[in-house]
Order: structure tokens, then C-alpha cells, then sequence
């Protein structure tokens, strides 16, 4: 009968702390992703044909400019989100998958040469937006 009586909406600390950090941890799962299809484009289907002819210049300039965007925001994202998760939640099971993140994003931007993998994506996205 010591138990204290919850009344209104409010969610115990520790859910709030789980929720928050699940939170956190969206943007290293999107990021990791997208790095996922960037290898994909690289090994899969960059040596099968040559879409360079294919694409404009300029829907090229501005596929490499947003990869270039996505590179340097996610390595920022992911230096942030594990310490992060060291600091302010102290979880360290969220801080190794974020670290974990990491490292697959920087492997990744050492991997995909943006000059085999920028047609293809240009290529998707005029069928998309045409």
C-alpha cells in the first residue's frame, strides 16, 4: 500500500528516458540505410551499364551535391548522437549501436565512389520526378 498513485498522463522517467533515446536513435538507423544503398548502387549495379550518357550534367551536379550533404550531415549526426547516448542518456547498449553507426558511415564513405554511384541515383530520381 506504499506505492505512490499515479494520476494524469505521466509517463514514468525510465519510459521517458527509453522513449528519448529510441528517438535519438531514428536518425543513426535512416543514415545507416542509406548507407546500405549507397553499397548496394556500388557493388550491384554499378558495373552492369553505363548511365552516364543517360543522365543530364546538371541532374548529376545536383545528385552529387545532395550525396555530399548526406555524407557530411550523417558523419555529423553520428559523431553527435554516440556521445550523445554516453553523456545525456548513459545508455551504453544506444552508444554502441550509435558508434556502430558510425563506423558503418565512415566505412561506407571510403567504400562508394560517388563517381559510380551518383548517375544511378540521378537516373532513380528523373524516373521518380518525371
Amino acid at each position: 500500500m506504499g506505492m505512490p498513485v499515479s494520476t494524469g498522463n505521466h509517463i514514468p522517467k525510465e519510459s521517458r528516458s527509453l522513449i528519448s533515446a529510441v528517438i535519438l536513435l531514428l536518425p543513426v538507423l535512416v543514415i545507416a540505410c542509406i548507407d546500405i544503398v549507397l553499397i548496394y548502387y556500388q557493388f550491384a549495379l554499378a558495373p552492369s551499364v553505363d548511365v552516364n550518357n543517360l543522365v543530364p550534367s546538371a541532374a548529376l551536379t545536383n545528385t552529387a551535391w545532395v550525396l555530399d550533404k548526406v555524407v557530411i550531415g550523417g558523419g555529423v549526426v553520428l559523431v553527435v548522437m554516440p556521445l550523445q547516448h554516453l553523456f545525456l542518456t548513459q545508455s551504453m547498449g544506444l552508444f554502441i549501436l550509435s558508434a556502430g553507426g558510425l563506423a558503418v558511415h565512415l566505412a561506407t564513405s571510403f567504400i562508394v565512389d560517388q563517381a559510380v554511384v551518383t548517375p544511378f541515383i540521378a537516373s532513380k530520381a528523373l524516373n521518380l520526378f518525371s
